[in-house]
């Protein structure tokens, strides 16, 4: 079961998802921008991407929400990328 789906990257998107519909995309900026953090310290370039996607799409302004739920299903999918690549890791030993 990946992580993301089954815990606290689920939270996140939960997370993010709600502050979105609230219209509170600071919120959502500043959430994407700790999960980057993270990101940053495991190297995984494919979700510091995506966070910096979600950052910038909020930040644009009046931030249009298919390109806001598109650039939070890309840091999902980004996640989970990086949890299957880092259980693989741990299966070779």
């Amino acid at each position: 079961d990946p992580l993301w789906s089954r815990g606290l990257g689920d939270v996140y998107k939960r997370q993010m998802q709600t502050r979105a519909a609230q219209g509170n995309l600071l919120q959502v900026a500043e959430l994407a921008h700790r999960i980057q953090g993270a990101a940053s310290l495991l190297k995984a370039a494919q979700l510091v991407r995506a966070c910096a996607d979600v950052e910038r799409v909020c930040h644009a302004g009046a931030a249009d929400a298919q390109a806001l739920a598109a650039s939070i299903q890309a840091l999902q999918d980004a996640a989970l990328a990086l949890e299957q690549g880092l259980l693989r890791q741990r299966a070779q030993g």
